[in-house]
C-alpha cells in the first residue's frame, strides 16, 4: 500500500514538472533550437538517405535535436524542437516531454523526427492534438534503409537517433507534445519588451 501511494506521488510529481515545461524556448535558447534541428537532420539523412524523398512527400516534420530521457522506478524525458512544413520552411517551435512508469536505468539522449504524412496529421500537431501514441508504439532507429521499412502510424512515422547513453528504450508511449507558431512568439517578444504603465 505505502509503495502505491509513493509511486502515485512521485509520477503526479513527474507529471507537473514535465507539464511545467513549456513548448516556447527563452529568447536565447531560439536560434540554437534551429541551429541544432538542422544538424541532427542532417546526420539523419547522412545515416540514411531514404529519409529525403520521404521528407519531400510529406507534409511537415518535427525534429527534436535532443530529447533526454532517464530515472529508475519512474522515466521522465524532455526535449525542445523546431517545426517544419513540406518545403522546409520554419513553423515554430515544439516540445516533446513523456513520463512512464518502470523507468530506464541511468539516462539516454536522443534526437526524434516526426513525419507528418498529410496536412491534416500537420494541423492536428500544431493545435495539439491528435498526436498521441499508443502502450505498444515505437520509433524506427535511423539507419541506413529505415525511412524504407517505416510506416506511418495514424499519419505519423518517428525516427531517433540516440545521442548518449544505451538505446534500451524507444517506446512512444506517454508523449505529449505542444507546439507554439514562430509569429506568436514573435507577438509576445513585442508585447513583452512594451513598456507598461
Amino acid at each position: 500500500m505505502f509503495m502505491t501511494k509513493t509511486k502515485s506521488l512521485i509520477l503526479i510529481a513527474l507529471t507537473v514538472a514535465l507539464a511545467a515545461c513549456q513548448a516556447t524556448p527563452d529568447r536565447d535558447e531560439r536560434a540554437e533550437i534551429v541551429d541544432h534541428a538542422q544538424v541532427e537532420l542532417k546526420r539523419m539523412k547522412e545515416k540514411d538517405p531514404q529519409l529525403e524523398p520521404l521528407l519531400d512527400d510529406c507534409a511537415g516534420y518535427a525534429v527534436f535535436p535532443e530529447v533526454g530521457k532517464g530515472g529508475l522506478l519512474f522515466a521522465g524525458a524532455f526535449g525542445r524542437g523546431a517545426v517544419y512544413d513540406s518545403d522546409g520552411d520554419f513553423l515554430g517551435y515544439a516540445s516533446v516531454s513523456q513520463v512512464s512508469v518502470g523507468g530506464v536505468v541511468g539516462g539516454q539522449s536522443y534526437a526524434q523526427l516526426l513525419v507528418f504524412q498529410d496536412q491534416a496529421r500537420l494541423d492536428d500537431f500544431m493545435r495539439g492534438n491528435g498526436v498521441r501514441f499508443g502502450s505498444q508504439a515505437s520509433a524506427v532507429a535511423v539507419t541506413d534503409g529505415a525511412a524504407n521499412a517505416s510506416e506511418y502510424d495514424n499519419g505519423v512515422a518517428v525516427f531517433i537517433m540516440p545521442r548518449a547513453g544505451l538505446m534500451a528504450d524507444a517506446s512512444l508511449s506517454g508523449q505529449e507534445f505542444k507546439f507554439v507558431r514562430a509569429e506568436d512568439v514573435d507577438k509576445y517578444d513585442a508585447h513583452a519588451s512594451t513598456p507598461q504603465d
